[in-house]
């Protein structure tokens, strides 16, 4: 219905998210008898698999209702910068490493061509946060997966972050080549 409202009314359209630890279906992530599937490469190829489907079938809702999605939330939340190498240990990230970002970038921008892809996070101001994010982003963008920017989720409050701590990371990522929305 949202999308309808937004193509009948001549809105943007933005979606969010593809692959977050937070709401993926419980059974990308396990067996035919339902049990939690093992860090193995056929696992890891099982997941991605999924994965392919999963974005190739939203992206191919969309276009069926001749809806344009200008920006999309490709990935979501995957830096935690408690962890050494700063990424969260989602059961994406344990069974695929880094491939379902690659994957889901790589989909998403073969289903929707014409469309920005994001990645997005919550508090990317913190420097050791951002900094984790920013390695990420170069890394994979240098590889040749299509990030066209980066997501700023924006917690804020009148106590913090500083203006200028949101600021210097949305020039960070700018100064690299990447697109800025603030998401939330």
């Amino acid at each position: 219905k949202i999308a309808q409202y937004a193509k009948d009314h001549t809105m943007n359209f933005r979606l969010h998210t593809l692959a977050w630890h937070s709401q993926a279906a419980e059974w990308m992530f396990k067996d035919a008898q339902g049990q939690p599937l093992a860090a193995t490469p056929e696992n890891k190829q099982l997941v991605l698999d999924r994965l392919t489907t999963y974005i190739q079938t939203v992206a191919r809702h969309f276009s069926a209702m001749d809806v344009t999605i200008n920006a999309i939330d490709v990935v979501n939340e995957v830096i935690d910068p408690g962890q050494p190498d700063g990424m969260r240990k989602s059961e994406w990230y344990t069974l695929t490493g880094l491939d379902f970002i690659r994957t889901a970038f790589r989909v998403a921008r073969q289903e929707l061509p014409n469309t920005k892809l994001y990645i997005n996070d919550y508090s990317t101001q913190d420097p050791v946060k951002r900094d984790f994010l920013f390695n990420l982003v170069t890394k994979l963008k240098g590889e040749g997966v299509p990030i066209d920017g980066v997501g700023h989720q924006t917690h804020i409050s009148i106590g913090g972050p500083s203006i200028e701590q949101i600021s210097d990371s949305i020039r960070k990522f700018g100064e690299a080549g990447f697109d800025n929305q603030i998401t939330e």
